[in-house]
């Protein structure tokens, strides 16, 4: 609700200005985002493209001036930066508003320190599996696996296996297809079918992963012969986004009051996302509450679990470290984890009374 007053408030605004304007440009985009980066995120896009909740390809992008947007995401970007859409209009900078809101919403950033989905490392593995497959994926389909929309990621973890996979995807003959012999172009009825079964599901696919499963490079062929189809697509996916994000405050809320409390990871899952880097940059203060009720019931398990190690070591006889893990429902790892000396004390008890009772 609190989005779409400020968009109806801000729509209203950009009337009041409408005679005397220009369209929105590439150059305002670029302008207010790199004065918006400098002033409040030390110059680091990815800090404000995560606070935007937006792509950061599509953030460097308006940043660069290389595109203007979907009109959708830009909205929502300012929304999320405190940054008045009459700046798009008339590239002034000035007017940035609730500047305290905004340094707040950085300096939740750094403190959650959220990292990369994934390591370089595990990136690495799955490059190194996806050099051996056969039949020979794309590299942007490994991309697309991991949860990245491109594969500059996978570069930047291991540009010589990244080569590798493209070069056993343009040998396997899957790239440009339509250049084989006897290559022939599916259908219209094939395509529609494909369509209609991606826009019955829940959450249908990208129009461009359908047109990838027919053998396409783009999704170019399939929107110039079904239009509607495509659009009705990508419409269904926005409104599902959108009310993901709605669910998102009120999901997290009802984690607050769960006992114990849901990871992130857990409550990305719930919701349909692959990872909780955007859960994070959306909602930072709920997140940052729920982790630190998730360390505080940790804290609690950690001293109850004492408690109770201390206490087995009054029991007699004394029991073995396999009936405590079993009573306590715990591993091996996590009590000696935690508490080493406690752990090699119930041990050390038990071997003393075998041995003393060793008939």
């Amino acid at each position: 609700m609190d989005y779409q007053i400020w968009v109806a408030q801000e729509f209203g605004k950009l009337l009041s200005i409408a005679l005397n304007s220009k369209p929105v440009g590439k150059e305002n985009i670029r302008k207010v985002l790199v004065h918006y980066v400098d002033s409040f995120s030390e110059g680091k896009r990815i800090v404000a493209a995560e606070i935007a909740g937006c792509r950061r390809s599509s953030f460097h992008n308006w940043c660069n001036g290389a595109t203007t947007g979907r009109t959708g995401p830009l909205i929502r970007m300012c929304y999320e930066l405190k940054i008045p859409l009459t700046s798009l209009v008339t590239g002034a900078t000035a007017g940035l508003e609730d500047t305290a809101g905004v340094k707040a919403a950085v300096e939740a950033r750094y403190q959650r320190g959220i990292a990369p989905s994934r390591s370089a490392d595990r990136i690495r593995a799955a490059l190194l599996l996806a050099a051996r497959e056969q039949p020979a994926p794309s590299i942007r389909e490994v991309a697309e696996r991991l949860g990245y929309s491109t594969p500059t990621r996978l570069y930047a973890a291991d540009s010589a296996l990244s080569k590798a996979i493209v070069r056993n995807f343009n040998k396997s003959g899957r790239n440009h297809w339509w250049r084989r012999r006897g290559a022939r172009v599916p259908d219209d009825l094939v395509i529609r079918k494909t369509l209609e079964e991606s826009l019955a599901l829940e959450m249908p696919g990208p129009v461009h992963r359908s047109a990838s499963s027919l053998g396409f490079q783009t999704e170019d062929p399939l929107t110039r012969r079904f239009p509607d189809l495509c659009r009705a697509i990508k419409a269904k996916r926005a409104e599902v986004w959108a009310a993901r994000r709605g669910a998102l405050p009120l999901a997290l809320e009802g984690a607050l009051r769960e006992d114990p409390p849901p990871s992130l990871e857990q409550i990305a899952a719930r919701l349909g996302y692959t990872s909780d880097t955007s859960i994070r940059g959306w909602e930072p203060r709920l997140c940052a509450k729920l982790t630190a009720k998730r360390h505080e019931f940790a804290e609690r398990s950690r001293n109850e679990l004492g408690r109770q190690l201390e206490a087995v070591l009054t029991e007699n006889p004394p029991p073995s470290l396999r009936e405590v893990h079993a009573r306590l429902c715990t591993t091996p790892a996590i009590t000696y984890g935690n508490f080493p000396e406690v752990h090699c004390a119930i041990a050390a008890r038990h071997r003393k009374f075998q041995r003393q009772n060793k008939p």
